[in-house]
């Protein structure tokens, strides 16, 4: 005899088994749950989507979701085998921890719930040590393109004090903009269409919004980076990030124009780095 669950919950079975001699009765439950997969995708999605938003509005949410939900799993990132739930989508969520398949794979599980094509790419890219390492991103189709995605990448490692890293530099970005770092062993498709700043330049300005660790200022000028000093120290903060539009390709000029700006003496985090196209990333501390 078979039983077959219709719907979930906890069921009481009773079991007999008999002989010439005795009849043992025995009861047991049996759980039936959602599948960890669907578990997961049911706690997050309804959360951060709805109706209104548009495919790429979807996308950058799931993005978010992720990198400000989940963090590096530097504790086993040295370890000649790491966990084996570091590179999954559950281990990933269970721990909110993970190495970078476990990033991808949830990328996957909850782009693809959402209605995209998502696909797994492996290959090599820099990391944590300066040297290129085996790594997984993504590919996702969003109409009739597609673009890599890269979670692990824009949630970089941070040795400082617990704040909001969240970055646009692999979000919906085309392979040029990676080749240099990424180094793919799937070449099933092409990425060409440039990374939609105008529709992630309203991602960045709501977590600016919600980043409630420290303060960022947008800056497209020498002037405006004196007038971001100025309202801070009137503030009286101690230290804020500035976010420098400019199509600057070197982190020291970057460094320099700051300073040059600067009204007090004030040290430029070694952070500096790209944070989305066309735009830098620095964190400021005053002495």
């Amino acid at each position: 005899m078979s039983f077959t669950p219709t719907e979930l919950g906890t069921y009481e079975i009773r079991i007999l088994a008999k002989d010439e001699l005795k009849t043992v009765s025995k009861v047991v439950n049996l759980t039936v749950k959602k599948p960890k997969s669907e578990e997961i995708t049911d706690a997050v999605l309804p959360s951060i989507l709805n109706d209104s938003m548009n495919d790429f509005e979807k996308v950058i949410a799931i993005h978010d979701w992720i990198v400000n939900n989940i963090e590096y799993d530097m504790e086993h990132y040295y370890d000649a085998v790491p966990p084996s739930w570091d590179s999954t989508a559950e281990g990933a969520y269970d721990n909110r921890k993970a190495l970078c398949g476990g990033y991808a794979k949830l990328f996957r599980l909850l782009a693809n719930t959402a209605g995209f094509e998502v696909k797994i790419i492996t290959g090599q890219a820099y990391g944590v040590g300066g040297t290129t390492e085996a790594h997984e991103w993504n590919r996702i189709k969003i109409g009739d393109n597609w673009y890599n995605v890269d979670v692990t990448m824009d949630d970089p490692v941070s040795t400082s004090t617990k704040i909001n890293n969240l970055r646009y530099n692999y979000l919906l970005v085309p392979d040029s903009a990676i080749s240099t770092t990424h180094f793919t062993d799937n070449t099933s498709e092409s990425c060409t269409t440039p990374q939609p700043m105008d529709k992630i330049e309203p991602a960045i300005a709501e977590n600016i919004s919600r980043d409630t660790n420290r303060k960022t200022y947008i800056c497209k000028t020498g002037s405006s980076i004196n007038s971001a000093f100025k309202d801070a120290s009137s503030n009286n903060l101690k230290q804020f990030q500035i976010l420098y539009k400019s199509s600057e390709t070197s982190a020291n000029k970057i460094s320099t124009l700051i300073k040059s700006n600067a009204t007090a003496n004030v040290s430029v985090a070694s952070s500096i780095c790209t944070y989305a196209e066309g735009y830098w990333s620095a964190r400021v501390v005053f002495l």
